[in-house]
């Protein structure tokens, strides 16, 4: 069976990553990464009224424009 040159380098390229997703053997003991929140955004009132037309507008694109429709009439029995 032959190989093409570019399946040699693909596997011979794979074969030579050390990429694992499990902690290394000799890995230093206490090793930390500090977790960080992001402030929240500061935003005016006119902002705000901005963002939140542009959120509606794009929810009645989405489901339709649907003002207080009932689904159904009738009684539960």
């Amino acid at each position: 069976m032959l190989f093409s040159p570019t399946a040699a380098t693909t596997l011979i390229l794979l074969i030579s990553c050390r990429v694992a997703a499990v902690p290394q053997p000799n890995a230093p003991a206490g090793l930390t990464m500090p977790l960080t929140r992001r402030s929240p955004l500061l935003r005016t009132e006119k902002e705000w009224g901005v963002w939140a037309k542009s959120h509606r507008e794009g929810l009645e694109a989405k489901y339709g424009n649907t003002k207080h429709e009932r689904r159904g009439t009738g009684t539960n029995l």
